[in-house]
C-alpha cells in the first residue's frame, strides 16, 4: 500500500512539474510570444524573411557578425579550398578580404564571436585530432600564433559549426562521423 501510494505521489509530482514547468517562448526577432499564450491559438504566422545583404560567394558555411557590424564566412576558393574572409555590408562595392593570419592551404570555416570578442571556427588543418577540429583565436585581428585548438572539444570525428552562448560561458557544436551514411 505504501509502495503504491509513493507512485501516485511520484507520478502526480511529475504531471505538475510538466504541466508547470519553465515556460516556452518563442520570437519572431521583434516580439517575445510566451508558449503558454499560443495554448490556445490556432496559429501564429511569422513574416517573409528578408534579405539583409548578398555576400560575394561562394559561401562555405555558417556566417558571423563582427564586433564591429563586418561579416566573417568562409568562401571558396578556385582551388576548392575555403579561406576566412570579412565583407563590410555596408560596402557591398569593396570585395571580401581574407583573414590572411588565420587562413591556412587547409579549409577554415563556420566561424562564431563570443562576447569577448574571441572568434572560433572549424578547419581541418595538420596538427588536429582528425578531419575538422575547432580552432580560437583571442581576435579575427590577432597574430596566426594566437590561433590554438579547442582541445576540449576536438576528436578524431569532425567537429563544426561552433556557436557561442550570448555570455561567452558555452560552446555548442557539431561532431560527426564521415564513416557513418
Amino acid at each position: 500500500m505504501r509502495a503504491a501510494t509513493a507512485a501516485l505521489l511520484v507520478a502526480a509530482a511529475m504531471l505538475l512539474g510538466l504541466r508547470l514547468g519553465r515556460p516556452l517562448h518563442y520570437s519572431d526577432g521583434a516580439v517575445q510570444h510566451d508558449g503558454r499564450d499560443l495554448a490556445n491559438a490556432s496559429m501564429l504566422q511569422w513574416g517573409a524573411p528578408e534579405p539583409w545583404c548578398e555576400l560575394p560567394g561562394p559561401v562555405a558555411g555558417r556566417i558571423a557578425q563582427a564586433p564591429d557590424g563586418r561579416l566573417v564566412y568562409g568562401r571558396l576558393g578556385a582551388d576548392g579550398t575555403s579561406d576566412l574572409c570579412v565583407f563590410d555590408p555596408s560596402r557591398p562595392a569593396v570585395p571580401p578580404e581574407p583573414l590572411f593570419a588565420l587562413n591556412t592551404a587547409a579549409n577554415e570555416l563556420s566561424p562564431c564571436f563570443a562576447a569577448d570578442g574571441r572568434l572560433s571556427f572549424a578547419s581541418d588543418r595538420d596538427g588536429g585530432r582528425g578531419g575538422y577540429d575547432l580552432y580560437e583565436a583571442p581576435s579575427w585581428r590577432g597574430p596566426a600564433a594566437a590561433v590554438r585548438p579547442i582541445d576540449a572539444c576536438n576528436t578524431a570525428l569532425d567537429e563544426s559549426d561552433p556557436a557561442c552562448s550570448p555570455d561567452g560561458s558555452l560552446l555548442v557544436f557539431v561532431r560527426s562521423d564521415r564513416r557513418i551514411d
